[in-house]
């Protein structure tokens, strides 16, 4: 596949939503053969045929095959765009939408430099890209060019049978990353497809040894070119991805085999986090032309390192919580984050500032309201959200975490940050306040939590005010 960057100013006419955000690039994908056919064309998708392609998979693909059930009757119309406008708006309006850093600091926009010219992660890429487009225009179901690639993707990625490279383990690695894009953005969680997902990157990483591979701490230049990150480094953003995505599903009882299976090993998950941080480090001040801002604040590195224990702490209540009893191992939950709390208080008190000029960064909080949603959690992860009475810990982290949210808000685009997302969603179902439900239920904009906190917010009022966590991902598991 031959992606040009022609380096020419964003003349498309891609659909461009309410963000102000614009590309300065153009993408010249007319030689990818990745054209999508019409609404019309009966070869987009044939759930029976790709079914059977498990018989032939390699032995990492065997619990995948949900993945190859795209039925294609089941899309929506087309918008007719094509893969170029697709690649345009990825870089332009979705990436930034999922990172607080500047859209060309974004790991997004680093996968995408990447997989120019990789052609099942391409393919993968272009599936998501065509299907945020639509969602953009209202429509919650993917398009003929979406699935189209979607196939495509998938056909590529049953004939990968052994890779022996970096560069294929990261395509891989990638594609499945996108994976997880595609189906946790639908309008209801597929709990069947993200348990296949979950159980194949666990199934590829123990097969290769990928966590091995990540926690090589030498950084070698893959290329002369110094705007390139090394592999390994990209390697390590990628696996640090997957376990957040897969964290963030295990809650709904969607998958976790994969995080249950890195939170076994924290010293090795820190290593892997430290290194893929340093894929920013990697890039000069002015590789991505003057007018962007450059590499990040050294004081966002303390930030940064909050909001990974805060998922390592979040898996660790999604273990708790869908066993058993919590018993000593919840009382060293609370201490970490007690400690956590002590220990970057600045972090604490910045969110709480209301002076313009000393406002927080939109990371700082994304983080604090993450916090204080995850403590929530904590505190309700064996009994019910909005349970009277409530528990002290979790009446003073709510009366922490409905200030931070407003400010959240009200301060920049947080559309489709799932830990925020998420944190959205205790906030609703833990209040008892109309005012607050009505806020919530405006503001999540992910379209698939959104239906989750309705449909519970309905059970959470028949109950008498309290829906339990074994309710909530019953509801999930049967298709809310």
């Amino acid at each position: 596949m031959d992606v040009t960057h022609t380096g020419r100013e964003e003349g498309s006419a891609a659909s461009r939503p309410t963000s102000p955000l614009r590309s300065i690039f153009e993408w010249d994908l007319s030689a990818t053969e990745c054209l999508p056919p019409s609404a019309q064309d009966g070869s987009i998708g044939n759930p029976q045929e790709v079914a059977s392609w498990d018989f032939i998979a390699p032995i990492w693909l065997t619990a995948a095959t949900p993945l190859f059930l795209v039925d294609a009757t089941d899309q929506g119309p087309s918008l007719g765009s094509d893969d170029r406008q697709a690649v345009s708006f990825h870089h332009s309006v979705f990436a930034p939408l999922k990172s607080t850093r500047s859209p060309p600091f974004s790991a997004h926009a680093l996968f995408l430099r990447h997989a120019w010219d990789k052609r099942i992660a391409l393919h993968f890429l272009l599936a998501v890209s065509h299907s945020e487009m639509a969602i953009c225009h209202g429509q919650e179901r993917p398009t003929a060019e979406s699935c189209f690639h979607l196939q495509k993707g998938l056909e590529l990625l049953v004939q990968v049978w052994s890779p022996v490279a970096l560069a294929e383990h990261l395509e891989v690695l990638l594609s499945l990353l996108y994976m997880y894009m595609f189906w946790m953005r639908r309008d209801r969680l597929a709990p069947s497809r993200l348990r296949a997902l979950s159980s194949t990157v666990l199934a590829y990483v123990r097969l290769y040894g990928i966590d091995g591979l990540c926690t090589n701490e030498e950084i070698v230049p893959t290329s002369h070119n110094i705007n390139t990150v090394p592999e390994n480094v990209l390697l390590c953003r990628v696996f640090i991805y997957l376990y957040d995505r897969d964290g963030f599903c295990s809650f709904f009882n969607c998958g976790g085999s994969f995080a249950d299976y890195v939170n076994e090993n924290p010293d090795a998950s820190r290593k892997i986090w430290r290194l893929s941080r340093t894929a920013f480090l990697c890039l000069p001040r002015d590789s991505f032309g003057s007018g962007f801002n450059a590499i990040p604040k050294i004081e966002e590195a303390t930030v940064l390192q909050v909001y990974f224990e805060l998922i390592r702490i979040h898996h660790g209540i999604n273990l708790l919580s869908q066993r058993g009893s919590l018993g000593t191992e919840g009382m060293g939950i609370q201490r970490h984050l007690d400690q956590l709390r002590e220990e970057q208080s600045s972090i604490f008190h910045r969110a709480g500032l209301e002076d313009e000029g000393h406002s927080p960064s939109l990371l700082e909080l994304v983080t604090v309201s993450f916090f204080y949603a995850v403590c929530i959690y904590l505190g309700r992860s064996r009994s019910a959200l909005g349970d009277r009475p409530v528990p002290t810990e979790v009446q003073t982290a709510l009366s922490g975490l409905i200030p931070t949210a407003y400010r959240t808000i009200s301060r920049g685009s947080v559309q489709l940050l799932e830990r925020f997302q998420w944190s959205l969603l205790i906030l609703g179902l833990e209040t008892n306040d109309p005012i607050h439900w009505d806020w919530v239920g405006k503001n999540i904009s992910d379209s698939a939590i959104r239906e989750v906190f309705h449909v519970c917010l309905r059970v959470k009022k028949r109950s008498g005010g309290s829906i339990s966590m074994a309710a909530l991902r019953e509801l999930v598991s049967r298709g809310v």
